[in-house]
């Protein structure tokens, strides 16, 4: 069935996208194109007519390649699965890719003969999400509390002397939060926790003072 595959590779590293291509050749599915622009994706869609969309998250630190499913979807081309192939495998991205009704999401390094099944699958009208937490449960009372302080603008000096811990495995906590959750920077952890209402709008009221 493989060799009947038209794909569409979609991912912001011109080589990576290059290496995906020559994967999917040698295990005998059609590469119709390549791109490295998400809207550009949209017009080889509707000229190169692909089975589907083997796309990338992540384009210049924003995750563009979500907003995929709903630009194709727009253009009349709704019918074009989207399978995404993503470094980022956090809960909030594939939650997104869900919702947005993508045919699937796999880590990029996925096996090739799982890669090649998701193909497949997508072709067939089916979805696969083999990566954890996509059923969305909200962060622990402590994840909660971080982000308050975060959101509060406190160091993570601050947020050390409050929560008893080290400035140094305060930074780890922030960062692992950030990556669990998909954000790139303090700001947009922040962001996310408030439009996810995790925590109150109005938490985010400026740097403080030490206590």
């Amino acid at each position: 069935m493989a060799d009947m595959i038209r794909v569409l590779v979609v991912d912001d590293e011109t080589i990576v996208g290059q290496g995906i291509r020559a994967i999917l050749e040698a295990a005998g599915v059609t590469v119709v194109a390549t791109t490295t622009v998400v809207s550009h994706a949209v017009t080889l869609a509707a000229s190169a007519e692909p089975s589907l969309i083997v796309s990338d998250v992540m384009f210049d630190e924003r995750p563009a390649g979500l907003d995929l499913p709903d630009a194709l979807r727009a253009a009349g081309l709704g019918h074009i699965p989207v399978l995404f192939l993503s470094s980022w495998d956090v809960p909030y991205y594939v939650r997104r890719a869900r919702d947005a009704g993508a045919a699937g999401y796999l880590p990029k390094d996925a096996s090739l003969p799982a890669l090649v099944r998701a193909i497949e699958s997508a072709a067939a009208g089916q979805t696969t999400f083999p990566i954890r937490g996509i059923a969305g449960e909200p962060p622990s009372e402590r994840d909660l509390r971080f982000m308050e302080l975060l959101a509060a603008g406190r160091t993570s000096e601050q947020m050390a002397g409050v929560m008893g811990l080290s400035p140094r495995t305060v930074e780890g906590i922030i960062m692992r939060l950030a990556r669990h959750h998909g954000a790139v920077s303090r700001t947009q952890l922040v962001a996310l926790a408030i439009r996810n209402g995790w925590i109150p709008l109005d938490a985010a009221v400026g740097p403080r003072r030490a206590e």
